[in-house]
């Protein structure tokens, strides 16, 4: 059980459970150490943050992949690695930014200084890494990034669903001979390569079939569109996503 928040919430799933001693286990997992603690006080394990070496490893194989890393740019690598303080998904969206880049001492340094430059104070570090790969995608991306953040926390969303909603809200822009649903399965993959959007599912042809966001990805994508007045996201929701606040958008 994925990020349970309240001990209410365990009473009212733990009687669905069977007790009949057969060996199966329940995984949870939360934020909040007393949830812990009421679940099951003997079996804790407690997560530790990343020290700089794991970091740094988790950096490099998200941006290289299966490369090397040219060695010009790990000093430079390991210092941005420190910067996300040990957080292994602010690290994975640093890393979606780096991927998009070239590979560079220049670039890299510029990076660097950003992100120095978003974490000046101690308050909301983290925050502030997450917005900084907000503020470093490109504007064609900005507005279906944020219309992802309607869905429910936690959404299984259908890319088939996503890109007539992308379409008919008009978010995509024409470019040459590709037809608007190959543009928006280009946006999607897009926001995949740069660790921002998740995938849940793929199809049997590899092409993705659903989706998924973070949810402190999508509590990003819910400040910066109320900022923008572009998305009303209200609780409960039957239909699965709020209607945009209008359809002008501005970044």
């Amino acid at each position: 059980m994925d990020d349970m928040w309240s001990t209410q919430t365990w009473d009212d799933m733990r009687r669905f459970f069977p007790d009949d001693n057969n060996g199966s286990r329940v995984l949870i997992n939360t934020r909040l150490s007393d949830v812990a603690v009421y679940a099951s006080s003997s079996l804790l394990h407690q997560m530790r943050f990343l020290n700089e070496e794991w970091s740094w490893n988790l950096l490099r194989d998200k941006v290289f992949e299966q490369q090397n890393c040219p060695p010009e740019l790990e000093r430079i690598g390991r210092s941005i690695a420190k910067s996300c303080g040990g957080l292994p998904l602010a690290i994975t969206v640093v890393a979606g930014i780096l991927a998009k880049v070239d590979k560079t001492q220049y670039h890299w340094e510029k990076i660097v200084k950003n992100i120095s430059a978003a974490v000046a104070t101690n308050d909301e570090h983290f925050s502030k890494i997450l917005t900084l790969s907000y503020n470093c995608l490109p504007y064609h991306l900005k507005a279906c990034f944020l219309y992802i953040g309607g869905f429910p926390e936690d959404y299984k969303i259908s890319v088939s669903k996503l890109t007539k909603l992308w379409i008919a809200e008009g978010l995509l822009k024409p470019s040459g001979p590709k037809s608007l649903e190959e543009l928006a399965e280009e946006y999607l993959e897009d926001l995949v390569k740069r660790n921002l959007v998740l995938i849940i599912e793929k199809r049997s042809n590899d092409k993705i079939r659903f989706c998924g966001l973070h949810d402190l990805l999508r509590d990003l994508c819910i400040q910066k569109a109320r900022k923008e007045e572009f998305l009303h996201v209200t609780s409960n929701s039957e239909t699965g996503i709020q209607k945009p606040a209008s359809s002008e958008y501005s970044f």
